[in-house]
């Protein structure tokens, strides 16, 4: 390779030496890296030191010891299937912070204008794909009920009917589907719920799961084998969609659940360091990179500008430093009872 190739010609330069060993990182070679570098003749030993060091930390952020084996192996079954079905990502990877609760980092260098993702068509979860390829789905289209959160509701019929073709087809991501709501003020205990203070928010979040009781119960009296679901577990499945789903005007359904895009954590410091979108020619979902970035830094996606209220109602977590008020936000208290994002 090229970078062989210099080496032969300048043997010490220790620039050339991490490159190569970047290239062992990339492909998870951290040990033979590791070992790589230092063997190297390299005219700087303490860069070589600081990037031996840098390793060994990837290498234990890559595999913590924390994360149980069985959900590693369901993550690596989810991005192998993402492959086969023709899915492009080979310079991320996920990374695990803790139980149901990951982000996506760069495995290699990524430049300014080069694609990080792409995620062909008949990967993306869509209304029809719920309606069409469930029979609890089929049931509630043919009833004519009134659903405010169409793709909520049929995209939820491949989690609870998990027995369908298609719900089989989606298998390997609906495994690594988080399951836990609980960050969510409409799922809080009634202890964590006394606490919050602001009551225009409190009202506003007992609003809103009034309304999704309520769809529930249309549909339940519409198609009485919708009972069987409990609404907990409609609800549940219901937020998270609502806090995974990417707007696409130009997409031929403009919700979407995008497998492995739904992992991207928002990045307040960092809104500009990627863009997303629906390429209508290629049938798919890209995520390019706007600004170069390094190996091993973790790549976000911007949620957009909301107040803390929002965040906290829709997707689980106040951001650190959001100076948007645009809207009535938790008081300090109430943040306090933020989570770490668990639909990540």
């Amino acid at each position: 390779c090229m970078i062989d190739e210099a080496l032969k010609k300048n043997p010490h330069e220790s620039e050339l030496h991490i490159l190569k060993a970047n290239v062992f990182c990339e492909e998870d070679k951290f040990d033979e890296a590791i070992t790589y570098l230092s063997q190297a003749p390299s005219s700087d030993t303490e860069i070589i030191k600081k990037k031996v060091e840098w390793i060994a930390k990837e290498k234990q952020l890559d595999d913590p010891p924390n994360i149980d084996l069985k959900e590693k192996m369901q993550m690596k079954d989810f991005l192998d299937w993402m492959r086969k079905k023709g899915a492009i990502f080979s310079k991320i990877k996920i990374r695990h912070y803790g139980k149901n609760y990951r982000g996506v980092h760069a495995k290699g260098k990524i430049f300014a204008g080069e694609r990080v993702l792409t995620i062909p068509a008949d990967l993306i979860l869509t209304e029809s794909k719920g309606f069409v390829g469930t029979s609890l789905g089929a049931k509630i289209k043919k009833s004519g009920v009134r659903i405010d959160y169409p793709y909520c509701t049929y995209i939820g019929c491949l989690f609870f009917e998990s027995a369908s073709k298609a719900s089989q087809k989606f298998k390997p991501y609906l495994e690594i589907f988080p399951s836990d709501a609980s960050a969510f003020p409409f799922c809080y205990t009634k202890d964590e719920w006394a606490q919050l203070e602001t009551l225009s928010f409190k009202n506003h979040v007992e609003k809103e799961r009034s309304d999704w009781l309520a769809e529930y119960q249309r549909i339940a009296k519409a198609v009485p084998e919708f009972a069987s679901i409990k609404f907990e577990d409609y609800l549940t499945a219901s937020v998270l969609l609502c806090s995974r789903n990417f707007y696409c005007h130009n997409a031929p359904e403009p919700r979407l659940v995008v497998p492995l895009a739904d992992m991207f954590n928002h990045l307040m410091h960092k809104t500009d360091q990627t863009l997303w979108q629906y390429v209508s020619e290629e049938r798919a979902f890209v995520v390019s990179a706007k600004q170069d970035i390094e190996i091993g830094e973790e790549i976000g996606v911007n949620y957009g500008a909301k107040a803390s209220s929002r965040f906290l109602h829709y997707y689980g977590f106040i951001p650190d430093y959001n100076t948007c008020l645009l809207y009535t936000s938790p008081s300090p208290r109430d943040a306090t009872l933020s989570r770490m994002p668990s639909s990540a």
